[in-house]
């Protein structure tokens, strides 16, 4: 189905990031995530699901959270 619609939420994170409404700062670690979970069932969409990145990206480039993964190891488990 390559002309199936991608899931809104991206240009509605970035619609609201890009007004003052929501504060977005996300690890790569956490964009490759979302990224290869949505793609594991729609491996058609991979081009589009770059494009959105690059998108985003360039719509809120001060969105990305750098030097911060040491703190991921203090945080709580609940699996433990």
């Amino acid at each position: 189905m390559p002309n199936e619609p991608l899931p809104a939420y991206p240009a509605v994170v970035t619609l609201l990031v890009t007004v003052g409404l929501l504060g977005a700062r996300l690890t790569d670690a956490f964009r490759n995530g979302w990224r290869e979970n949505f793609l594991a069932d729609r491996r058609d969409l991979s081009a589009r699901v770059r494009g959105n990145r690059r998108f985003m990206g360039a719509a809120v480039p001060d969105a990305k959270l750098n030097g911060h993964g040491f703190l991921i190891s203090t945080l709580p488990d609940p699996g433990e």
